[in-house]
């Protein structure tokens, strides 16, 4: 089908090309998370990368040409199909809801049309759903990197048992069914009963009979020996509060702030007082050569993303100055022609931002491959068990 719909913009065209054609000449999936499974093991899900609003524009161009076609008799609708245009004058148009009162409608195309540029492109971004590879990424490695702190704790459990009293040990699965039941009992409904009991939300007293981990080694016959390591322990826990962690949970409505939050776990300081019990322990796994290189690694590649993350949530700046006054009429003919003239307006003001807003998407592309890549590999370094049960 050829587009009728006139294209204005010379970038525009160059984007739009043909109607089954790419901006960027290819699409792809990204791997992201689908959650954690019952046997606590990552489940991978892909999500649609590529050209989103460039795939819309042409959409709402063809839908209205194709509109045309079926319901215009030389140029000029039958009134008689007033609401089948109301109806795709809806779909056009990027509205909060969908209406079929006229006057309700008019006054929303025209709200939109005389804001300002930010809220013009916001309501455009929203609507192209630009930014959903970008929330997944993000959710894919706050869960992946949750997996991984909780993987760590495992591991610190296991060596801390090698040091102690056999009533002094933890028995990791036995707390992990203990939180589990404390987590279903209480609707906490928590993506990580580890963290959570261990680092609650800031103003949540937990009950004093829930079990926690226990980090420190108080042996008096052996001071000596664990001096070091209670020292470097001190200074994790320490880290905790001035950190101010706290386990959150995901939410998909501040996704970057809760990610951010997971980061002040101080790994680096936990990691430390791991490898100095490790040093002191009868057969030493030499854990320092098997994580400290790949986690350092991965948070190095995280920091390099933090300019682009920023840049992402940035405003797209849009020229669009124009204002329409309100036009009120009770007459079915003169409905018809407003309803027109604001579906050809918005086409138009889409095919004069797309350029900008295709520039945003393709970043928003970019960083998320590497968050993705990133996630993978923190998932490549976290052994799991096969399962708690």
């Amino acid at each position: 089908m050829e587009l009728q719909y006139t294209i204005i913009n010379p970038e525009t065209k160059v984007i739009l090309g043909g109607i089954d054609s790419s901006s960027s000449g290819e699409t792809f999936h990204l791997q992201v998370s689908g959650g954690i499974s019952t046997k606590n093991k990552h489940i991978n899900k892909h999500v649609f990368i590529g050209d989103k609003s460039k795939t819309y524009v042409k959409n709402k161009i063809i839908e209205w040409d194709s509109f045309k076609e079926v319901y215009y008799e030389k140029g000029k609708l039958d009134v008689k199909y007033y609401k089948n245009l109301l109806e795709t004058a809806n779909d056009i148009l990027p509205l909060p809801i969908h209406t079929t009162n006229y006057d309700n409608f008019i006054y929303m195309a025209n709200k939109l049309y005389n804001s300002d540029s930010d809220k013009i492109s916001k309501a455009l971004i929203n609507t192209y759903d630009i930014y959903d590879p970008f929330n997944q990424s993000i959710r894919f490695l706050f869960m992946s990197y949750k997996v991984y702190i909780e993987n760590i704790i495992e591991i610190f459990v296991k060596l801390y048992n090698s040091h102690v009293n056999p009533s002094d040990m933890m028995n990791f699965n036995e707390l992990i069914e203990k939180w589990t039941f404390i987590d279903l009992k209480n609707n906490t409904e928590t993506s990580s009963i580890i963290l959570f009991f261990n680092f609650p939300p800031h103003g949540l007293n937990l009950d004093s009979s829930i079990p926690t981990i226990k980090w420190e080694i108080n042996n008096t016959k052996h001071s000596q020996k664990y001096e070091a390591y209670n020292k470097l322990m001190k200074k994790f826990l320490s880290s905790v509060k001035t950190n101010k962690f706290q386990y959150m949970g995901f939410c998909s409505h501040v996704a970057i702030k809760r990610l951010m939050e997971l980061f002040k776990f101080p790994m680096s300081q936990l990691l430390g007082a791991i490898y100095e019990l490790d040093k002191i322990t009868e057969t030493p796994t030499k854990l320092k050569v098997q994580l400290s290189k790949k986690c350092d690694c991965i948070i190095k590649n995280i920091n390099k993303l933090q300019k682009n993350i920023s840049l992402i949530r940035k405003p797209v700046k849009l020229q669009h100055n124009k204002k329409l006054p309100m036009e009120k009429t009770h007459n079915i003919e003169s409905q018809v022609k407003i309803l027109e003239k604001y579906i050809n307006l918005y086409l138009t003001l889409y095919e004069k931002t797309l350029p900008e807003i295709s520039k945003r998407e393709l970043l928003i592309g970019e960083v998320s491959q590497c968050l993705s890549k990133i996630s993978q590999s923190i998932q490549n370094i976290t052994k799991i068990k096969k399962s708690r049960n």
